[in-house]
This record gives structure tokens, C-alpha cells and sequence, in this order.
């Protein structure tokens, strides 16, 4: 092969080096031209915004809540270059005027004295308004007396006043006779302290008029009773023995006997205000009613076999008992739902889940898990080695995962179930209020 100076001048050659250069040079030209149209089209962007801006901060009103306009304007310096005029801060005294006197505060004008009237010839010029309605204006009418009729004292010890007052026994005075005794003396005492006349309907009664009309209206009564009884002796009894008897009858024969009052407090109370657990009934759970006790209340794991090997053989329901906030609380628990009430359904608070749905038989709901998991606080008892029955893994069940051989554990676990259980019933206060009848 030739070279390229063989087969070219060496003009040629240099020509073309030279148009090799300036397409280099154009190319750079080019960038650097396309660059600065950048810059120039980025600051006049950047004009614009500030030209924006500055419109914006120029109409932006600053907002003031209420509590800084109390406070009234922050710059000052308008009102002290006016108050420096006449007053100088440093001395805290008044500028000299131009006659070199030190300005001086007017003294204001004193008013003239008006002259005082006497009271005595003073012209009174009230005008009389008419009253208003005042529901309190009623009690001005009832000085010594007892408002609206209320007696605070009682009946009994108004007997026994009056009483002594007429040297009488308390057996011997109708209730009638009581009061209008009463009615005539709180009548003299209002009349005296009003200085005024006696009550004239009321002062008319003598409590001889009195006694005669109370003995007219006994009188027919008791010849009643003389006309029923006619053939029959009434054994006499002293006025000390009347008086006897009736104060017993007051005090012991209208009230009821203790035995009684208690047989109507426990009629009063709820038939059961206990809680219900369930429990499964078949023996492969980890708790049934043979270990229920042990486990929720001794807070101890003691597995089923071993109770039964013990011979302990459970009854039909179990009663826990637990303190909370100081009180004991009493839990029923049971294994076989059909012993249940249709109304304490309402009492049943938690369910220990075994997983089949067959546990469920009898149950409400139609004995589908879903509602009644919702209903009511659901747990499933398994050991940590072990895992949960498959059937309640999508469901809204407690997981409680005892160790197999580690029992200090298991009180841990039991408080979850308790405090799972506790927030449940309070939850749901109003179905649970029963709880709290006594």
C-alpha cells in the first residue's frame, strides 16, 4: 500500500487539516452559543419569580391574631420623636417654652358648690312601679309557720309534744285532735309576732269544741263496732296500758321480722350474677373442668390425665373465684351448653376453642364460629412445641402457648387471659352490669 504523501500533495494534506480544525472549532462554537441561550433563558426566569415575588410581598397583608392587636402597635418611634418635642426623657421633665418658663399643666377648673337640701325638705319625685311576680314573696306569710305544710320534726314527735303539753298519755290522742291543736297554736304564735288579731275561724275552736266534735265522730264509729260485737265482753284497759300497746305496735308490729326482710332482699337479687366460661367437654383440651380450677384460678398448669388419675371426679360446673379491684368475683364455669337458659346467654363471657366445629353444636349463630367468636371473648389453649389447630387461624381467637415443662411460666399466660377477658367484659359494661348487683 502507498502512503498518503505519496498519493497527495503535501497542500492537500494540509487543506484538509485545516477543515478538520474548523469543524472542530464550530462544534465547540455551537455548544458554548447553546449554553449561554441557556443561561440567558434561566435568568430571565429567575427575574420573572422575583418580579412576582416582590408584587406578592408588596399586596401581602401581615395577619394579626386579636391578642397582638390588644396589644397595641410594637414601633413606638413616631409617638416618642412627637412626645421629645415637649418632654425630655433623660430628666423627665417639661421642655423650657421660648419665654424660658418650663411649661406647666393648667389647673382645671374647680365646679361650682351646689348647696346641700335637708332630707326634710327634700321633694321626693319616685315613681311606683308595679310588683313583679316573685315566686320566693310567698314565704313572708309564713312566719312560725311550717312551709308548705312540711313537717320536719315528724308526726311521732309532735304526739309526744303535745302530749305533755295536755298531760295526756300518747295513746289516748286521735290524730285529728293533734292537729288542730296545732294548726290554732301556730295561728296564736303568728298573731303575736305580728302583732295583730287572732285568726278569727281558728281562734273560735276551743279545744273543748274540739273534743266534742272527735268524740260526735267516735262515737259513731264505735257504735258500729258495739253493734257487730254486741254479745262479746271488751275486757277495760287503762290509759297506761292503751299507751303501752300502741307504742308496741309502733314499734314492733307493723314492721316486718328480719327473716322476712331478708327472704325479700334475696327474692330482689339477680338469680345468678356470674360470669360464664366455657370449657370444651372432650378430653383431649388441654382444659376441662376436670383441670379448670387449677389452671384459672391457681394460675397452674396440671394436665387432664393426671387429675383423672388422682380419681377427682368433677362435677356439672365449677365456681371460680377471683378478686378484682378489691372485690371478689365469682366465675361459673361449664362444658355442656345446654344446661344453659336461653337468658343467660347473655352471661357467657368467654369460650375456650378446641377447633372442630362440632364444639359448637347447640350454640347460637346456627354453631358457625365467625359470629360467635365475635360475640364472645374466644381462646385457644395449645403447648408452644405444637401448632394451632388449622380451623381457627382466619378467626378472632386468643392464642394462649403454654410451655410443656416449664410451669413458672404459665402465670404469665394466665394474667393475658385475664386481662383479654377483663377488657372484654368492660367493653361490653352494659351487658356485663349484672356483675355488679349485690
Amino acid at each position: 500500500m502507498e502512503s498518503l504523501a505519496q498519493t497527495m500533495s503535501v497542500e492537500a494534506i494540509a487543506a484538509i487539516k485545516a477543515k478538520r480544525l474548523a469543524m472542530k472549532r464550530q462544534g465547540k462554537d455551537a455548544v458554548a452559543n447553546a449554553q449561554r441561550v441557556l443561561r440567558e433563558q434561566q435568568r430571565q426566569m429567575d427575574e420573572h419569580q422575583a418580579q412576582v415575588c416582590q408584587l406578592a410581598m408588596e399586596r401581602e397583608r401581615q395577619h394579626r391574631p386579636y391578642e397582638e392587636k390588644l396589644m397595641g402597635e410594637k414601633d413606638l418611634s413616631g409617638i416618642l420623636r412627637t412626645l421629645a418635642l415637649v418632654y425630655d426623657l433623660d430628666s423627665r421633665r417639661l421642655l423650657p417654652t421660648r419665654d424660658g418658663e418650663p411649661n406647666e399643666s393648667p389647673e382645671p377648673e374647680k365646679l361650682p358648690k351646689v348647696p346641700e337640701v335637708p332630707p326634710s325638705k327634700r321633694k321626693t319625685t319616685t315613681k311606683e312601679f308595679p310588683s313583679k311576680y316573685n315566686r320566693y314573696d310567698q314565704e313572708k306569710f309564713l312566719k312560725g309557720q311550717e312551709a308548705f305544710g312540711i313537717n320536719p320534726l315528724g308526726s311521732n314527735l309532735r304526739k309526744r309534744k303535745f302530749a305533755k303539753e295536755l298531760g295526756k298519755e300518747l295513746g289516748e290522742l286521735p290524730d285529728k285532735r293533734i292537729d288542730k291543736e296545732t294548726a290554732r297554736k301556730i295561728a296564736e304564735e303568728t298573731d303575736k309576732e305580728t302583732d295583730k288579731e287572732p285568726a278569727k275561724e281558728i281562734g273560735k275552736e276551743t279545744s273543748k269544741e274540739i273534743d266534742k266534735e272527735i268524740d260526735k265522730e267516735t262515737g259513731k264509729e264505735t257504735g258500729k263496732e258495739t253493734g257487730k260485737d254486741a254479745g262479746k265482753e271488751i275486757p277495760k284497759t287503762t290509759s297506761k296500758e292503751a299507751g303501752k300497746a300502741t307504742n308496741k305496735k309502733a314499734a314492733t308490729g307493723d314492721r316486718p321480722s328480719s327473716s322476712h326482710r331478708a327472704a325479700e332482699r334475696s327474692s330482689r337479687r339477680s338469680p345468678n350474677n356470674k360470669p360464664i366460661i366455657v370449657v370444651p367437654a372432650a378430653l383431649t383440651s388441654l382444659i376441662t373442668l376436670h383441670n379448670a380450677k387449677q389452671l384459672l384460678q391457681e394460675m397452674r398448669y396440671v394436665s387432664v390425665d393426671q387429675v383423672r388419675k388422682s380419681g377427682v371426679q368433677p362435677s356439672e360446673e365449677i365456681i371460680l373465684e377471683r378478686h378484682v379491684q378489691g372485690e371478689l368475683v365469682r366465675y361459673r364455669v361449664i362444658d355442656n351448653v345446654k344446661r344453659l337458659k336461653p337468658g343467660e346467654w347473655q352471661r357467657v363471657a368467654a369460650v375456650f376453642a378446641l377447633g372442630p366445629q362440632w364444639q359448637f353444636k347447640g350454640w347460637p349463630h346456627g354453631g358457625d364460629p365467625a359470629p360467635i367468636f365475635h360475640e364472645y371473648c374466644a381462646f385457644h389453649l395449645h403447648f408452644k412445641n405444637t401448632a394451632p389447630s388449622k380451623e381457627l387461624r382466619n378467626l378472632q381467637v386468643h392464642m394462649l402457648a403454654l410451655s410443656q415443662h416449664e410451669r413458672h411460666l404459665d402465670c404469665g399466660i394466665m394474667k393475658e387471659f385475664w386481662e383479654k377477658l377483663d377488657h372484654h367484659i368492660a367493653v361490653r359494661a352494659k351487658q356485663f352490669a349484672f356483675m355488679k348487683q349485690k
